[in-house]
C-alpha cells in the first residue's frame, strides 16, 4: 500500500518531467549546456554520482575541495598525497600527480581564483611530532604544485579558512607548538604578493574545527571547540556563535546564533552564492541537520 502511494504521488512529478522532456525546444534553447544540478526533475531527489576509485577519506589527513565545477580530493599516499579529480558532469574521477610535500593531520585547504592552497597541520614521525609550516598552491589546469612562503607563526591544526577580495585567511586552530591553546589569531596570505599578514583577531573565544566560508569581500566563521575555565580546571566547550569578517575595513562582527546546538566540525559549504552549514558533534551527540545562512 507505502508502495502504491508513492508511486501516486510521484506519478504527477514524472508527468511533469515528461512532459518537459517531450516538448520541442528551439534550436537556441538545445545548444545551452544543461547543468546536471539544476534540472527540474531532480529537485530535492538524491542522485547517484558513482563511486569513488577504491578510495576511502580519512577526516584527518585527506582533504577535498570544490573549485569551477569540479572536484579535487588529496588521498594520503605513501608519505605525501595523490590528487584526484572529480568531472561533475561524467561524474569519472581522473588520478592526477602526486603533492611535493608530506601527508599531516589537520591541515589546511582553500581555494583563491584558479589556484587550490594547501599547508600546516601536524604529522607524527615514530611517535614524534613535526609542526608543518609549509603553504603549496596547486593548478588544476596544469596539474603543478608550487611551494610558496611559509606560514611565520606558530603551526596549528583544524584552522578555518575562506578566500575573500581574492586572498586567503586563516582563523583560529589549535596550536600545538607553543601555548598548547586555542587561537583567535587571523591571518591573510596574498597570492600575488606571496605573503603573510595578520590581521584583526577573531572575536569570540578561541577554537579549532570551526565551520566557515567566504563570499565577496566577506568571511564567515562559526561553531567549533574550545576551552573554558571552570573551577580552576580546563573543560572542553563547543560553540554555536557566528561572526562576519569584512576584508576591507578589518573587522569582525557578530551575527546571529546557529540556530540549533552547539557543536564541532561542521561542514560548510556554498552553492551559487548561497551559504550552508550542517553536520557535526559535541560532547553528548552527532547531527545531521542542514541549515541555509541568509544574510
Amino acid at each position: 500500500m507505502k508502495k502504491i502511494l508513492l508511486l501516486a504521488a510521484c506519478l504527477p512529478v514524472l508527468h511533469a518531467c515528461t512532459k518537459n522532456m517531450q516538448q520541442p525546444v528551439s534550436t537556441q534553447e538545445a545548444s545551452i549546456t544543461v547543468d546536471p544540478l539544476i534540472w527540474p526533475c531532480w529537485i530535492n531527489i538524491w542522485q547517484d554520482r558513482g563511486e569513488m576509485p577504491e578510495l576511502y577519506f580519512d577526516k584527518h589527513s585527506d582533504v577535498a575541495v570544490g573549485y569551477n565545477n569540479t572536484g579535487y580530493f588529496l588521498k594520503e599516499f605513501q608519505g605525501t598525497y595523490r590528487v584526484w579529480e572529480y568531472n561533475i558532469s561524467t561524474k569519472a574521477w581522473t588520478q592526477k600527480g602526486l603533492f611535493p610535500g608530506l601527508s599531516r593531520m589537520d591541515g589546511t585547504i582553500v581555494v583563491v581564483g584558479t589556484k587550490i592552497y594547501f599547508g600546516l597541520g601536524i604529522r607524527f614521525e615514530i611517535a614524534t611530532p613535526v609542526y608543518m609550516h609549509d603553504w603549496w598552491e596547486y593548478d588544476p589546469a596544469t596539474d603543478q604544485w608550487q611551494q610558496k612562503a611559509d606560514f611565520p607563526a606558530a603551526s596549528r591544526t583544524a584552522t578555518t579558512a575562506f578566500s575573500a577580495l581574492s586572498k586567503a585567511y586563516v582563523v583560529g586552530g589549535y596550536d600545538r607548538e607553543v601555548t598548547d591553546g586555542y587561537l583567535k589569531q587571523t591571518w591573510q596570505y596574498d597570492p600575488a604578493l606571496d605573503a603573510w599578514e595578520q590581521k584583526a583577531d577573531f572575536p569570540g573565544a578561541g577554537r579549532d574545527e570551526a565551520a566557515g566560508f567566504g563570499i565577496g569581500n566577506k568571511g564567515y566563521v562559526g561553531t567549533g571547540r574550545g576551552r573554558i575555565i571552570v573551577l580552576n580546571n580546563p573543560v572542553t566547550f563547543y560553540y554555536k556563535d557566528f561572526y562576519e569578517y569584512n576584508a576591507l575595513t578589518n573587522t569582525w562582527s557578530q551575527k546571529a546564533d546557529y540556530p540549533i546546538a552547539t557543536r564541532y566540525a561542521a561542514f560548510a559549504f556554498m552553492i551559487r552564492g548561497n551559504r550552508f552549514i550542517g553536520g557535526g558533534y559535541n560532547a553528548t551527540a552527532r547531527y545531521r541537520d542542514l541549515h541555509m545562512y541568509n544574510h
